[in-house]
């Protein structure tokens, strides 16, 4: 024998248990969700705090970008250009300064350019003939020249001794074999 609306009690007591299994159910899924989400949101917080701290500097590594930029611009060629121009360049350079000095420029060459991070290395052997005056005089004009700057890779200097006349000192003469170079950005 059933008691009466036992039918119901049933029904209700059924539905009550799934209902709340299905709570319990939905909310094991979102702590799972959530500690899922805790994971890559640790992973992140390093990351966006890097972030915002260099949008916070980002006026100081925009000015020392433009200043990288000036210094390149003192002591290399633009990557536009060829390289034979610029050895050209170079040599016109070198004679002209060698000529204010007082030395005589016997021999030019461009040599194989050079590869290495981020540029090209231009050379230039040259051969000048003239007084220790003289040398030190262009080499002084090569450091003062406009940009780009030119570089003395090495240097060979052989000396000889020139007589004037008899009652005149002894004149130093010499000879210079110089390796000089130019950088140009590569692009």
């Amino acid at each position: 024998m059933s008691l009466p609306g036992g039918d119901a009690r049933f029904v209700v007591a059924t539905s009550a248990a799934l209902l709340l299994a299905g709570i319990a159910l939905v909310g094991y899924v979102l702590v799972g969700l959530l500690e899922g989400a805790e994971a890559p949101l640790a992973a992140i917080e390093p990351r966006y705090a890097r972030l915002a701290g260099l949008k916070e500097v980002a006026p100081q590594i925009e000015r020392g970008v433009a200043e990288i930029g000036e210094t390149l611009a003192r002591h290399a060629y633009p990557a536009t250009g060829g390289t034979d121009r610029i050895g050209t360049d170079l040599q016109q350079r070198v004679r002209r300064v060698a000529e204010s000095a007082g030395m005589g420029v016997t021999g030019s060459q461009i040599l194989p350019v050079r590869a290495a991070t981020g540029f090209s290395q231009i050379p230039v052997a040259v051969t000048v003939e003239g007084s220790l005056e003289g040398l030190r005089t262009m080499l002084l004009g090569l450091r003062e020249e406009p940009p780009p700057s030119i570089q003395v890779d090495s240097i060979v200097i052989q000396t000889r001794a020139r007589r004037r006349a008899r009652a005149a000192p002894v004149d130093q003469h010499l000879t210079a074999q110089m390796n000089l170079s130019v950088l140009q950005l590569q692009p």
